[in-house]
């Protein structure tokens, strides 16, 4: 009886560690100085993971993205639209940074975008000409206004024929 404890407790012993990582926290991303670069690169597997983590990662790479400091943070993330994902809450958090960007701080905004690859690019303007928080209207006229300068590629794009 005596041998069957101390087996008993030597196998929770052994266990409780690795049920322990199935708790929602795992060390991905947790120690970089790159948090949304390894939120790209584990993009699944950090969500179902670590989902405290991947929304903690995504709201600073928003934040960043929207002080506009540097084209290369806001750049960064709006290339998260490359991901096709069926996450409702993930993309209506995407679309709203995203069309808030296009509106209230539309130079950064396109500056960005420009700086994405082609495919990120369109999944960018995909996402304005269907907006969830803001008047299909008002993204218009932001960038209407601005159609005449570096950006009309890029603006050219959004007006295109809307799918």
């Amino acid at each position: 009886m005596k041998k069957r404890a101390v087996y008993l407790l030597a196998v929770i012993w052994f266990i409780c560690p690795v049920l322990s990582l199935g708790n929602g926290e795992i060390d991905l991303c947790a120690n970089t100085d790159q948090p949304l670069a390894c939120l790209k690169a584990n993009f699944e597997k950090l969500y179902s993971a670590s989902y405290p983590r991947f929304w903690r990662i995504l709201r600073q790479g928003a934040a960043q993205a929207e002080r506009c400091d540097a084209v290369v943070k806001t750049t960064a993330f709006l290339e998260l639209s490359v991901f096709g994902t069926n996450n409702a809450e993930f993309n209506e958090f995407l679309s709203e940074v995203i069309e808030r960007l296009a509106t209230e701080k539309t130079d950064c905004f396109l500056a960005a975008t420009s700086k994405a690859d082609a495919v990120a690019q369109e999944r960018i303007i995909e996402r304005l000409r269907h907006p969830l928080y803001v008047d299909v209207a008002v993204i218009d006229h932001a960038l209407k206004r601005r159609i005449d300068g570096d950006y009309r590629p890029l603006i050219n794009l959004y007006f295109q024929e809307r799918r």
